[in-house]
């Protein structure tokens, strides 16, 4: 379908006319004030645009949706591939981190955070007394 020239609805430029379209862009004239804007195709029908003809809507939404079902297909199989080539691996970055935390030196909580708890007053104040 030719989506030229016809009247697509924005939430805050208002009504305007598709002027082009190429590739994944689409350009449309709003006032004159707005002037023309160029829109990603068809994502911006996601959220922002929307056809003023219920025909080019419907049509519109079938590319979205279209589009969609490829990305998310693209991304499965990009994970599946990721998944295959680094099955082995969490094993050995779990060895490499107990590893790596026998050699590092046990940290020193700070005096603050060693005064918070109520426990460690009693020890270090004995006559102090918890007044709740």
């Amino acid at each position: 379908m030719d989506l030229l020239n016809k009247r697509a609805i924005h939430p805050i430029f208002g009504e305007g006319t598709i002027t082009s379209m190429e590739g994944s862009h689409i350009s449309v004239l709003f006032n004159e004030k707005t002037g023309e804007k160029k829109f990603s195709y068809p994502r911006v029908f996601q959220k922002h645009l929307e056809m003023a003809d219920s025909e080019a809507q419907k049509y519109v939404s079938g590319q979205l949706h279209d589009m969609l079902d490829t990305l998310e297909a693209e991304r499965a199989q990009k994970e599946k591939e990721f998944l295959e080539e680094n099955s082995h691996k969490p094993a050995a970055r779990a060895a490499a981190r107990k590893a790596a935390v026998k050699k590092s030196a046990p940290r020193k909580a700070s005096a603050k955070k060693r005064l918070q708890h109520p426990m460690q007053l009693r020890k270090m104040y004995p006559s102090h007394k918890n007044h709740t």
